[in-house]
C-alpha cells in the first residue's frame, strides 16, 4: 500500500493516539515509532497497523518489557521507512 490507499492523515492518527498533537504523530514518524508514506504532493500517510502495534506497546506497564516492545517497532518501522529515514 505504498501509495497510502485506506492509510490515515496524521490528525487522525494523532486523533486514535489519545488526542496527541499532530507534531508528535510526526515526530513518532521520524523516531520510527510509526510507519508512514509521502504522497507525490508531500503529504503523509500513516500505516492503521502500525498505530495499533504503538498503542498496544503503549499499553504495556513501564519497564523493560516495554522498552523491548518500542525497540522492536523502531526496527520493524525503520526498514519499512527507509532504512531509519524518516518519510520525506
Amino acid at each position: 500500500m505504498a501509495d497510502g490507499q485506506g492509510w490515515l492523515i496524521v490528525s487522525k492518527a494523532a486523533e486514535m493516539l489519545g488526542g496527541v498533537d499532530p507534531q508528535t504523530v510526526r515526530r513518532y514518524i521520524a523516531d520510527d515509532l510509526l510507519h508512514a508514506v509521502r504522497l507525490p504532493k508531500g503529504h503523509r500517510r500513516v500505516d492503521p497497523a502500525s498505530v495499533r502495534e504503538l498503542l498496544e506497546a503503549s499499553a504495556m506497564a513501564p519497564g523493560p518489557d516495554r522498552e523491548k516492545a518500542f525497540e522492536e517497532l523502531r526496527a520493524r518501522n525503520s526498514v519499512k521507512n527507509g532504512g531509519g529515514s524518516p518519510a520525506e
